[in-house]
């Protein structure tokens, strides 16, 4: 974000542990003068804020606990008006996955569609599904204002969510919840819409404990890759620096290696692994099966 941004200096919000805390600093020392200079930084610590109140009273404790790879810290995205207080006098925020999210464009672009918000709307996300998940602009000063019609609309979210899938509901951290608010019901309302170049998403994705899948697979398919070091360390590299982006492509033996567990996975999911009967066939959908012609 600090390379990138020419247009006004950026207010970083921090939330962190004691040892996420020390790290960072560290790594602030290391940072070009210049950069530096674009920013100024503020630290939550993250067992203090008020918003756990919210959070406990509303997440099951079996759901919050669900995975050690997806902390409930996440779940403090849902209450960014109780994160950053009003002395900070910001009305509007930008929230992003650290990590997980980099800027390839000045922040700042990101007020213009703020001025498009109508008087409902308490966000901006480029989509209602993945895309909304690694970044969204809060109107704090909504959420303030309309802070018992937000927590209803979480609450109905959560309530939802849980009872369709149970513990699974946060194995993706607050992801599921986030999504259950935006897509699963005539929410359309509550947000508005930026490009989708604000989010590109890689098609193939790693999560831990998961493996490598694919996000225009089918949920039966999803995650058929095996969750090793072998495919998290090369299937996706991604960013290897602020300014170099590589997109590996699969060698001969990787590519094979996927179909074969692929077909093993599906064989003892009981798909069978017969010629394709319709356009709808999972196996027509997820494979390119092609002749020497190339038809």
């Amino acid at each position: 974000a600090l390379f990138f941004a020419e247009t006004r200096p950026l207010r970083f919000h921090l939330v962190v542990d004691g040892l996420g805390e020390q790290d960072v600093k560290e790594a602030l020392k290391e940072l070009e003068p210049n950069l530096r200079a674009k920013g100024s930084f503020r630290f939550y610590q993250q067992e203090e804020l008020d918003a756990w109140q919210e959070i406990h009273a509303l997440v099951p404790e079996d759901c919050l606990q669900f995975s050690s790879h997806y902390g409930s810290a996440g779940w403090l995205r849902m209450f960014p008006h109780l994160v950053v207080p009003q002395s900070e006098a910001e009305d509007a925020l930008i929230w992003v996955d650290a990590g997980d999210y980099v800027f390839l464009a000045d922040p700042a672009e990101l007020a213009e569609h703020l001025e498009h918000l109508d008087e409902d709307d308490f966000l901006a996300v480029a989509d209602d599904q993945v895309l909304a998940l690694p970044m969204q602009i809060f109107s704090l000063k909504r959420l303030r204002a309309k802070g018992a019609a937000w927590a209803k609309l979480i609450t109905d979210a959560v309530h939802k969510g849980y009872a369709e899938m149970g513990g699974k509901f946060c194995g993706l951290g607050e992801g599921f919840g986030v999504v259950y608010l935006l897509s699963k019901g005539p929410n359309s309302w509550i947000y508005h819409q930026i490009p989708h170049h604000w989010t590109y998403m890689p098609w193939a994705v790693w999560l831990p404990s998961t493996g490598t899948g694919s996000l225009w697979a089918s949920s039966e398919t999803l995650w058929r890759m095996p969750a090793d070091p072998v495919w998290s360390n090369s299937v996706f590299p991604g960013l290897s620096d602020f300014t170099t982006l590589h997109v590996k492509c699969p060698s001969y033996l990787e590519d094979l290696a996927s179909y074969i567990r692929a077909a093993l996975d599906m064989e003892q999911m009981n798909f069978p692994l017969a010629e394709p009967s319709g356009p709808n066939d999972v196996l027509r959908k997820h494979f390119r099966v092609t002749n020497s012609d190339g038809t």
